[in-house]
């Protein structure tokens, strides 16, 4: 799709037009696991802290426990300002149920595994009055708990314009300056229910760990954008705050913090799933990932064609069909791919209709569209219904980690998106070389690799150090003023560091 005709097809869609959405404010459980590493903010910290043990009444002041609270206050602030910075109106979920902060429960334990951080109710509770009442966050709803159903909802709180102007303008903060805490679990393992468990460290997850630390300490240091104009960056920030508002677990911004991966193995199992999520250009919508610039450079996306069909083809030992999408109905491509993946990812039959299916111009229903995805692959028949998929994914994802190491041992970064990745475009070859070499090593087949989209506009040349203390005043007016403002934001700050 044309740059130019972004805005058209959003608002075709429908996404711009939606009222709901000029009042609605998304929201997310609270991340602990932010960090910086800068003396002005230590220092702007400390006068936060001590502004709210001012306010506090407190028999004695904190002496031991002082680390540990301002720590938890750290944290807060981080989260909230990142929250703040990627939509103005993000609330964060505040667990703060006394129970939750037992160390014998679920939350507690989860967040010390993954999070790295041991968190006190006392210190939870005490930053978060002490940044209210210092006029630092604000309450949006209070949380309740109904124990007649047993479930209930968090409070939720943002960050106000004081605590921003205070990191902004006396801390000098910026979001390309935030990480991830050191010790936080980059592997991720799900049970059954979707829900993240804690595991013992194993030769095999301590080798991936490292592996995704390396390529991870590569991605936080490239500077990844959008490389689009205020409005059709407003638009798509509208578009996918739709999304979110119809699917929650979508995500609700485009967020430039989120510059690291991890991997999330499910079903209990380090043979299941695998692949790698927390980039923030995985959530934005495909078209515009053509726009996704790297270090100011323009990028090419290339992806696997029709990767589980391929693998699980080459599992029977047959060679696939040229098109295995198409069974010949008159049904959006897009819509058969989903529906082949989700009848070999799913363990029974029973997929639900996709929204965009038209059973009139199809010619036929739901589930005999289906069938007929079935019947179109008799050699591969008995993978259907079966769940199988989440074994290609692990196949894929190790595809993935190894076409990633490559260009982080070369400097580059490589950016996943499933079965297709982005690089800088001079690479295009480099990239489709690693694609088909690791993709034949574990599968032992070879692969089709397309050129999903390439972007060629000319980047903004790359300014001079810029003192942060002018940043307002430094860029102004032009259409791609946010950009430009992030771009200045993202030299001076690797000038600093």
């Amino acid at each position: 799709m044309d740059k130019e005709n972004l805005m058209t097809a959003a608002k075709a869609a429908g996404e711009l037009e939606d009222q709901t959405l000029q009042t609605y404010s998304p929201s997310r459980l609270i991340n602990w696991s932010r960090d910086i590493k800068s003396p002005l903010f230590d220092a702007v910290l400390n006068g936060i802290c001590e502004e709210i043990e001012a306010k506090e009444i407190r028999k004695r002041k904190r002496t031991k426990a002082k680390p540990d609270f301002v720590k938890t206050v750290r944290a807060f602030v981080l989260d909230l300002y990142v929250a703040r910075k990627s939509n103005k109106r993000m609330q964060l979920g505040l667990p703060l149920n006394k129970n939750e902060y037992s160390p014998a429960n679920n939350y507690h334990k989860i967040v010390r595994f993954y999070q790295s951080m041991s968190l006190s109710y006392i210190d939870v509770r005490s930053a978060y009055k002490g940044l209210e009442a210092c006029g630092y966050l604000r309450t949006e709803k209070k949380g309740h708990f109904d124990k007649e159903i047993g479930k209930g909802k968090r409070t939720r709180i943002r960050a106000t314009r004081k605590l921003i102007s205070i990191l902004e303008e006396r801390a000098h903060i910026t979001l390309w300056q935030i990480r991830r805490l050191e010790g936080c679990n980059n592997i991720v393992l799900k049970n059954e229910n979707k829900d993240i468990i804690s595991y013992e460290a194993s030769s095999q997850t301590t080798q991936m760990s490292n592996n995704l630390k390396r390529i991870n300490e590569l991605f936080s240091n490239t500077w990844i954008d959008l490389y689009l104009t205020d409005t059709e960056f407003d638009a798509l920030k509208r578009r996918i705050l739709h999304k979110h508002f119809k699917d929650n677990e979508a995500s609700p911004s485009v967020d430039f913090s989120a510059r690291t991966l991890k991997r999330v193995f499910n079903n209990s199992s380090w043979n299941e799933g695998g692949r790698f999520y927390g980039g923030w250009w995985q959530g934005v919508p495909s078209e515009y990932r053509k726009h996704i610039h790297i270090n100011g450079k323009a990028t090419v996306e290339l992806d696997y064609s029709g990767i589980h069909p391929a693998m699980i083809y080459a599992e029977v030992g047959v060679t696939p069909p040229p098109n295995p999408y198409d069974m010949g109905l008159k049904v959006d491509r897009e819509i058969k791919k989903m529906a082949f993946n989700a009848l070999v990812n799913a363990s029974s039959m029973n997929i639900k209709q996709n929204s965009n299916f038209d059973a009139e111009s199809a010619g036929c229903s739901w589930r005999e569209f289906l069938e007929a995805i079935i019947n179109a692959h008799p050699p591969i028949r008995k993978f259907f219904g079966t769940g199988y998929g989440v074994q290609l994914q692990k196949k894929d994802a190790d595809i993935a980690e190894k076409v990633m190491l490559r260009f982080t041992k070369i400097g580059y970064a490589c950016l996943p998106v499933h079965d297709s990745f982005l690089v800088h475009h001079a690479l295009a070859e480099e990239l489709k070389e690693q694609m088909e070499y690791y993709y034949e090593e574990l599968v032992g087949t070879s692969a089709k690799v397309d050129h999903k989209s390439i972007f060629t506009y000319k980047a903004p040349a790359e300014p001079e150090f810029v003192d942060m203390e002018n940043i307002d005043n430094f860029y102004s007016g032009g259409e791609y003023s946010e950009y430009a403002n992030r771009e200045a934001q993202w030299y001076a700050y690797t000038n600093i560091t």
